[in-house]
């Protein structure tokens, strides 16, 4: 199932939708994301928030929202409905009597997939930030104890009106010590994050950031670790400046890292040995790879895409191969054979041009962390017939999303609207819809299947046992089976 909300400007109020890849035509149900956000006169709520999966106290599964957009122009004018945005002593106030226009969301609040009633699906029961945040990041993190992972926060901006330093950024960032009960705690650092620093999980246990979106990148005062930062945050939530691909650190001026934003990251561990040992496992794999590719160097639109991709393996930083297609807004997706789908994106940050957008899908071998790696281009996404004629592929550009389905298809969606046009209209239609692209081993007859798995539950550090089974022949032909 794959949950999905929406929201257009000429029609306000937020919906969510339940889709089931496996009835492309159908939804399951339409929760309201709480029926406050959907009172009258407000558009606040989920657009620009960030979330994560999360297991609850009882090991059930819950979707984790922070933040988003108060589209009030100031607290007194904001309705009661859903957003107060200042709702009690030591609350930060980013909009309050400043007619600032969108501001960020301090809500916190979450999905229950297993509720019993559709419509009790959403709940704002989790605590809430006391300050508002537009484009946080959130993620989790293993304890220090190794035994459980929880919530963390990172980023966003207290106003939607781009900026530097105190009232556009934030330097701390949030933990909850249990799931989904607070109170929230915290933490400062000596650098300010923006939008969407991307978090990986890495060896320590810590979370790494990188591939902030940049904007104060030659301004040191403010921002001393370059246009390239990254962070480090430990289990004890202690905070550390990363390294930067940047050979002068504290500017973007001929910088041959260049700068990140609206880049593309993801985190590897890969195989070095495929000799199997049940002693060490750890040591056949090179853990923690960091890949980041394309961005701009600034938020300016009609900035171009930027021809990187770099890896950060063992604290160094080394270049790899270029796309082939540089791009802004992209989506990449970690494909079950060890190579990286890259989907959708454009030329620039321009995003009223619909021309800058790519139809095109590029695939990547990172192979060995010392290697280059190479870039093959893939089949793009087909043209959309209608009864009124044949329409290019639909732009998939600004927070349009691709993902990995169950089977191991990639479905590609949404985005910004590519026109003002009604809903209905012809033009619209093809960029409402979602695209569905096969892997090359989604057409192999011989196919793994894990048949069987452990009774005992799986824990951090702790191996687990499966058994997979590789058809090999025509039907009813025979299953290979073993034990990994």
């Amino acid at each position: 199932m794959v949950l999905v909300w929406t929201r257009c400007d000429d029609q306000p109020g937020y919906t969510t939708h339940i889709w089931d890849p496996s009835d492309p035509g159908g939804v399951a149900y339409a929760p309201a994301i709480i029926d406050r956000i959907n009172a009258d006169g407000t558009e606040d709520g989920p657009f620009c928030s960030g979330h994560a999966w999360i297991l609850d106290d009882a090991k059930n599964p819950k979707l984790l929202v922070v933040g988003g957009q108060d589209r009030g122009d100031d607290d007194s004018m904001t309705p009661e409905a859903f957003e107060d945005q200042d709702p009690g002593p030591g609350f930060y106030h980013p909009c309050a009597g400043s007619g600032a226009g969108i501001c960020g969301l301090h809500k916190v609040y979450w999905f229950n997939p297993m509720a019993a009633n559709p419509e009790n699906a959403w709940s704002d029961d989790p605590p809430d930030l006391t300050d508002g945040r537009w484009y946080p990041t959130v993620t989790t993190h293993l304890n220090s104890a190794g035994t459980q992972f929880l919530p963390i926060v990172f980023g966003g901006s207290p106003k939607v009106t781009p900026g530097c330093g105190s009232t556009r950024q934030f330097s701390n960032w949030w933990t909850l010590a249990q799931p989904l009960t607070g109170p929230w705690s915290t933490h400062g650092s000596s650098y300010f994050w923006h939008w969407y620093p991307r978090p990986f999980q890495v060896s320590g246990p810590s979370i790494l950031t990188v591939g902030h979106a940049v904007l104060c990148e030659d301004d040191v005062p403010t921002n001393p670790f370059g246009g390239n930062p990254t962070s480090i945050v430990s289990a004890g939530q202690a905070w550390s400046a990363g390294p930067s691909p940047n050979p002068d650190d504290t500017t973007l001026v001929n910088a041959t890292g260049g700068g990140w934003h609206y880049s593309n990251a993801a985190i590897l561990h890969t195989l070095n040995n495929l000799t199997y040992t049940e002693t060490n496992p750890e040591q056949r794999y090179d853990l923690d790879r960091i890949l980041v590719t394309g961005g701009s160097q600034r938020r300016e639109d009609g900035d171009l895409a930027q021809a990187y991709t770099h890896e950060l393996f063992g604290g160094q930083w080394t270049v790899k191969s270029s796309p082939v297609t540089p791009r802004v807004y992209a989506n990449w997706v970690i494909l079950p054979d060890g190579n990286l789908l890259l989907v959708g994106g454009s030329s620039s940050n321009d995003q009223t041009n619909p021309q800058a957008y790519y139809s095109s899908i590029e695939r990547f071998t990172p192979q060995g962390p010392q290697n280059a790696g190479f870039w093959r281009t893939m089949a793009p996404r087909p043209d959309v017939v209608t009864p009124t004629g044949t329409l290019p592929p639909p732009a998939r550009g600004y927070h349009h999303v691709a993902m990995m389905l169950q089977d191991g298809r990639v479905a590609v969606m949404g985005g910004k609207r590519p026109s003002t046009g009604m809903l209905n209209d012809i033009a619209i239609l093809p960029w409402s819809r979602v695209e569905i692209y096969n892997p090359g081993y989604t057409f192999e007859s011989s196919r793994l299947k894990i048949t069987g798995t452990q009774s005992a539950d799986m824990t951090y550090g702790t191996p687990y046992f499966w058994l997979s089974c590789r058809f090999s022949g025509s039907a009813p032909g025979p299953w290979r089976c073993k034990t990994a």
